[in-house]
């Protein structure tokens, strides 16, 4: 395996940042789909990109040795082969403190009944957990009494709308978080329901993203959601190694 820790090339063309919004969800759609080979343009469909950002991400990943791209005739084969040097670059350089926040006061009855008052407020607005919170609706592993809640704004004051709404007064101490989420787009990649019956969630990625430099448990709550990813990408090395050794 090449070494991961060579830096994404800077040299010719301008390319653009493999970590920024919509570049991102190249490299999503890369980490949820363990052993998967790409055809560049296959990679920017699923990610919903235009083929020449796909190629411009490709070339920094693979220059880094965090993917493989192998020409098959007019084809260029992609294919991941370093999720955690990949996960060590994000990280690097990303940190849930990019997302404006406000904090609330939704205190004793209100907040039993939170998710269905702020799905009244935001009306058509997507909103997810992120942080402790939805990482606890993922593995149960740090209990939480502070919400972290992205909601799909404008700006700061589409937050304070929202909660005016709800009835949250606005408190430097609240324990309930609302954020404009920093990846306009890429945060609502692959939201789901934790549970049957629970608020929506973001992605296990971006709860890592969002958790590896968060200070209160952050990072081993991270890495408890980080480590089923990484044993898919181990599997299915595994497999394609007795493949070939057959």
């Amino acid at each position: 395996m090449r070494d991961a820790r060579r830096p994404l090339i800077s040299h010719g063309r301008q390319l653009r940042d493999p970590f920024a919004d919509r570049a991102s969800l190249l490299c999503r759609t890369l980490l949820a789909n363990p052993g998967t080979v790409w055809h560049v343009r296959g990679l920017a469909e699923a990610a919903g990109v235009a083929p020449m950002l796909s190629s411009d991400v490709v070339r920094q990943l693979e220059s880094a040795g965090i993917v493989t791209a192998q020409a098959r005739g007019r084809q260029l084969l992609v294919r991941l082969i370093d999720p955690q040097a990949l996960l060590e670059k994000w990280t690097a350089i990303y940190r849930y403190t990019r997302s404006a926040a406000l904090h609330f006061a939704a205190a004793g009855p209100t907040m039993d009944k939170w998710p269905q008052r702020l799905a009244q407020a935001a009306g058509a607005r997507r909103w997810a957990l992120t942080l402790l919170a939805g990482a606890w609706q993922r593995n149960r592993y740090a209990p939480t009494e502070r919400l972290h809640i992205y909601v799909e704004c404008e700006d700061i004051q589409e937050l304070r709308s929202v909660a005016d709404r709800a009835g949250w007064p606005e408190d430097a101490a609240g324990s309930l978080v609302l954020m404009k989420p920093a990846y306009r787009t890429s945060t609502w990649h692959q939201i789901s329901n934790a549970r049957p019956d629970g608020p929506p969630v973001v992605s296990d990625l971006q709860l890592i993203l969002d958790l590896w430099h968060y200070p209160e448990r952050g990072r081993e709550t991270a890495e408890q959601l980080w480590r089923p990813i990484l044993r898919l990408f181990e599997r299915a090395s595994a497999t394609e190694e007795s493949a070939h050794g057959e």
